[in-house]
């Protein structure tokens, strides 16, 4: 059994992509299971959110912002000053 965001091969455990927390290899990431700050795209892979962004719907469109920052109408966030 491995730790979150790896996975079993012939050597033990060896990491997920980058920005997955559970993968069926090191290629593909599990539906649904992108980090904080990534989300699943086409390809089963993880695209990382817009800057300031903590959950996304795709690369380009935040729908919760990270502590700081303000979530516009437009799916952007920015800096809370």
């Amino acid at each position: 059994m491995c730790y979150p965001g790896y996975f079993n091969d012939t050597n033990g455990c060896s990491a997920c992509i980058e920005g997955c927390d559970d993968c069926y290899n090191g290629t593909t990431c599990l539906a649904g299971m992108c980090s904080v700050g990534y989300v699943n795209n086409s390809d089963n892979t993880c695209d990382p959110c817009p800057e300031g962004c903590d959950l996304c719907m795709s690369s380009t469109e935040c729908i919760a912002c990270s502590e700081g920052y303000i979530l516009t109408s437009s799916g952007d966030c920015y800096c809370e000053d």
